[in-house]
């Protein structure tokens, strides 16, 4: 990997990439780039390199942490969660379109009683 933060952060779309900080640079995962640059053009401000953690310390807690990640997606694989979501996703989109044919009656609803009212005033 190139030393340039400009060659770094160029591969933003698989493996990792840089991204420069104030007081150096920051190593974030390539899905996560654009998390962060939306952070930090949220707060207003870039990133600073953190000081309380040391590399070294975080890259022996990478291991375990990706272990437990790999861990947790397999058990919600092996219990079916992927389904649910889709399940709870399908019936969110059954609702919302019920909702909108519910607004579409009360709107047909209104017209017909503004135009029967408008009817019988003018019909007084």
């Amino acid at each position: 990997e190139g030393e340039g933060g400009a060659e770094a952060a160029g591969a933003h779309g698989e493996g990792y990439g840089a991204v420069e900080a104030d007081a150096g640079r920051v190593w974030v995962y390539g899905t996560d780039v654009g998390l962060v640059h939306a952070c930090e053009s949220y707060a207003g401000r870039k990133m600073e390199e953190c000081k309380v953690v040391k590399e070294k310390e975080a890259l022996r807690l990478l291991g375990p942490t990706g272990k437990a990640m790999g861990l947790s997606r397999r058990t919600l694989v092996e219990c079916g969660f992927m389904e649910l979501v889709k399940r709870q996703r399908e019936r969110k989109v059954r609702e919302r379109v019920q909702m909108g044919k519910l607004k579409k009656r009360a709107r047909k609803a209104a017209k017909k009683a503004a135009r029967k009212g408008a009817e019988e005033g003018v019909g007084s």
